[in-house]
Parts: structure tokens; C-alpha cells; sequence
């Protein structure tokens, strides 16, 4: 799954997956706008990301 450099971190072979899910009701609840913040910041770091929402 990922290769180990001598002195370094793991490097992954392939990008992660990150996914959120947000429970809540409210339509500008805060924690959805944490998790598109984090999904964010993983999608700017390679990582690919899904949003789920359990209003759906």
C-alpha cells in the first residue's frame, strides 16, 4: 500500500479517500462547514473526497 523511505514518512501509493458526513438538520449547520473546510484542505493535498449528507 505504501512505500517506506529510510528517515521519512510512508509514502501511499495511491491518493486517499477522505469522506465526511454530516448529520445535522440545519441547512448552515456548523459542522458542515467544518467538514467542507477539512474535505478542502484534503482535496488541496491530493487526497480525493465525498461529501455525504444524510438529509439526501
Amino acid at each position: 500500500m505504501h512505500k517506506q523511505r529510510r528517515g521519512q514518512l510512508p509514502v501511499m501509493s495511491t491518493p486517499p479517500h477522505v469522506a465526511g458526513v454530516c448529520g445535522s438538520l440545519r441547512d448552515k449547520s456548523y459542522t458542515r462547514i467544518a467538514l467542507e473546510h477539512a474535505l478542502e484542505a484534503a482535496d488541496d493535498h491530493g487526497a480525493s473526497t465525498t461529501l455525504v449528507d444524510l438529509r439526501e
